[in-house]
């Protein structure tokens, strides 16, 4: 019986800590934001070196469900800018930022954060 609860203890123990691990890793939190510039053209290296392919890196604000700001930048993954106006939703991981995002309806954001966002590309 010791060595039984011996060793769900170190099964228990293993579970834990790679649910830390990966919670660390990989959770994200939404933000929300809007496309209100065309993105600054960069040009990334293929691992040759020899070639390059273009992106668009943004530098925008970002809103959780909460309203709280977060200044975010990512990159498109497209030759030509991401649509202006857009809303997109942002996964953000605490240690790696921006891991993702997809663009959503206006219907899909919270109206604060709309109404937030649309005051900002007002002020611009």
């Amino acid at each position: 019986m010791k060595r039984l609860s011996g060793f769900l203890f170190i099964i228990a123990l293993l579970l834990g800590g790679y649910y830390l691990w990966y919670h660390q890793n990989y959770s994200t939190q939404e933000y929300y934001t809007k496309i209100t510039t065309n993105g600054e053209r960069i040009n990334v290296a293929i691992k040759n070196g020899k070639e390059t392919y273009p992106h668009y890196r943004y530098h925008l604000n970002a809103y959780n469900q909460k309203n709280e700001k977060k200044e975010v930048e990512f990159n498109s993954v497209d030759s030509v800018p991401l649509k202006k106006n857009a809303y997109l939703v942002l996964h953000i991981n605490k240690k790696k930022g921006v891991i993702g995002w997809e663009e959503v309806k206006a219907s899909k954001v919270p109206s604060i954060i709309i109404n937030t966002l649309n005051h900002e590309a007002s002020q611009q």
